[in-house]
């Protein structure tokens, strides 16, 4: 007994002490990045580092170089360009496009995103790194109506797997709260009861001793289900108002906006910058990709510094050898680089090869009601990675298709089975939901049950708390401010 004892506790530590190898903390990092992050990236490492080189630069350098031997007489000005040889070693070589017009850039472009206002208020506050991150993670969780749908045991679970940074959910609240505090008024509400106190509380600090809005908050906090189903005879007899008080309360709370992320725009695709990271064609019936590689520079080993490192190794007193050993540092650094980004390229052709396999039918005509529901370890288990990779793959990576540009988390939804066992996306019920709401009568529009036994008799059984989810995520509201009359 106390050998297994022992023998456990020695496998923990073991267990415990296992690390990323610098190298391997330089390919997670490289992976996490996006194509136009990994070029920046690049472009400073080649600078960094006189050991890696940027082949067209290079060769752009020698023709200059070529060009001005022929012009010039002067033996002087060309004697600083004859140790150079242009190419480099074939350390690394990735494929790439070799001519600017294989390359497909593709940039949508637009005003300040709803996200961009909310992260530029956050700057505004002393956060720590850490708490910058989650915070802009929860800003980016939000959706275009302001609403915050996610619970944050849920956020805090997502910052573990995408970011790898430990929290709380009682931490994850308390930003929560911090970003409620932002403008406009109610974002980071996670209903619409929430939505309307913010509000109201925002305009307290301003004049704490108004009535008007002192009864308005009592109604919403404890008379929300009447003022819902406007029974106003209730509660301006429940709160003893005169008909002039009810007036000015019921004027007051028409004024909140149910929704506000709307008064600051949106956080799609149209208005924001996108350079998409895959691109994919379809011809016939057949889906094929290539990374957007573009403007990402070519990189080699310096084929100049590995004959330095040759020509030092021979050498014999102390003062080569520490040349050496600074040339062997500089090379090895380089060919890990090149490494780390070729390490990159495999692993999302890998994922990406997945995706577009599971999510086939989809491809082939953009009908989101063909997506399958897929999840991070459907790509993993298909690709032979492991799901924290697969995840820090799909962080910040998009996509380009005949239908539109996509992040890669469009495409994964968890599911639900039908009656007939056939297993659909949880988007495919968000589309019928807003099917059925876009041809509902607008004079009499359908509440959220009556959506409910729509979906169950078309199949599909999902709770009454599901719908009103769905339904804010779209941005609809309930159905006594979508009715209209004529």
């Amino acid at each position: 007994m106390g050998q297994n004892v022992q023998t456990q506790i020695q496998t923990q530590e073991q267990i415990g002490v296992q690390v990323l190898t610098p190298q391997q903390l330089l390919e997670v990092h490289i992976l996490e990045l996006s194509t136009l992050e990994l070029e920046e990236r690049v472009r400073s490492e080649v600078q960094d580092n006189p050991a890696l080189e940027d082949i067209e630069q290079e060769t752009a350098h020698d023709e200059d170089e070529n060009n001005s031997t022929d012009k010039e007489s002067d033996a002087d000005s060309t004697e600083l360009f004859d140790d150079y040889d242009g190419l480099g070693s074939d350390y690394g070589d990735t494929p790439q496009s070799s001519t600017a017009s294989n390359w497909m850039e593709t940039t949508v472009t637009g005003g300040e995103s709803f996200l961009d206002i909310v992260k530029e208020q956050l700057s505004e506050f002393d956060l720590n790194k850490e708490d910058t991150t989650i915070a802009e993670y929860i800003a980016a969780s939000l959706e275009e109506s302001g609403y915050l749908l996610k619970e944050a045991s849920e956020i805090a679970y997502e910052l573990e797997i995408y970011h790898y940074i430990e929290t709380t959910a009682e931490h994850v609240s308390e930003l929560i709260r911090l970003i409620q505090g932002l403008d406009p008024a109610g974002i980071g509400a996670r209903d619409l009861q929430e939505c309307l106190l913010l509000q109201i509380e925002r305009k307290l600090l301003v004049t704490p001793d108004n009535t008007v809005l002192l009864y308005g908050k009592t109604i919403l906090k404890d008379l929300f289900q009447d003022f819902i189903h406007k029974r106003w005879d209730k509660i301006s007899a429940q709160l003893q108002l005169n008909q002039e008080q009810s007036g000015a309360i019921l004027e007051m709370l028409t004024k909140l906006n149910p929704l506000p992320g709307n008064a600051i725009g949106h956080s799609g695709s149209e208005n924001i910058s996108i350079t998409p990271d895959f691109l994919v064609d379809v011809q016939g019936g057949n889906v094929s990709f290539t990374l957007n590689n573009g403007r990402i520079p070519t990189i080699n080993v310096s084929k100049e510094y590995e004959q330095m490192l040759a020509e030092q190794i021979i050498g014999k007193d102390g003062r080569n050898k520490e040349a050496a050993l600074f040339l062997k540092q500089k090379i090895d650094a380089a060919k890990g680089f090149i490494q780390a980004v070729q390490q990159r390229q495999n692993t999302l052709t890998k994922v990406m090869r997945a995706i577009t396999t599971i999510q086939h039918n989809y491809f082939l005509d953009g009908d989101e009601s063909c997506l399958k529901p897929m999840v991070l370890k459907d790509v993993a288990e298909l690709t032979g990675l492991d799901i924290s990779t697969v995840s820090r793959a799909c962080a910040g990576k998009y996509m380009q298709t005949d239908w539109g540009i996509f992040p890669l988390k469009f495409f994964f939804t968890d599911g639900k089975k039908s009656d007939d066992g056939l297993e659909v996306s949880v988007r495919h019920i968000h589309n019928l939901i807003k099917e059925i709401i876009e041809n509902e009568d607008s004079s009499s529009p359908l509440t959220d049950q009556q959506i409910v036994e729509i979906l169950n008799a078309k199949g599909f059984q999902v709770a009454r708390r599901t719908v009103v989810k769905y339904r804010t995520a779209l941005g609809v509201p309930v159905a006594r401010l979508r009715r209209k009359t004529v």
